[in-house]
């Protein structure tokens, strides 16, 4: 899923997708860009952990139906 990547989405949205997928269905995330480094801004640690923190409450409904596969974090040349 690349969406993530661009922006942290709303937990509901997730949760919405995790519901219209088969139970045997998994998602691969793509990691907030933030943390790879693509949006080449400076975070304090501060801010980084604030983000980390709204990152993992939105992939909270994928993790509790059992849907999220693994994160991938693709870092710039």
């Amino acid at each position: 899923m690349d969406s993530d990547f661009y922006s942290i989405m709303e937990a509901a949205q997730l949760k919405k997708w995790s519901q219209q997928t088969p139970d045997n269905f998994s998602f691969v995330v793509k990691a907030y860009q933030a943390f790879t480094g693509h949006d080449r801004k400076r975070y304090t640690r501060k801010e980084m952990e604030e983000l980390f923190t709204l990152y993992q409450k939105q992939l909270t409904p994928l993790q509790q139906a059992g849907k999220l596969n693994c994160i991938l974090f693709q870092f710039p040349p």
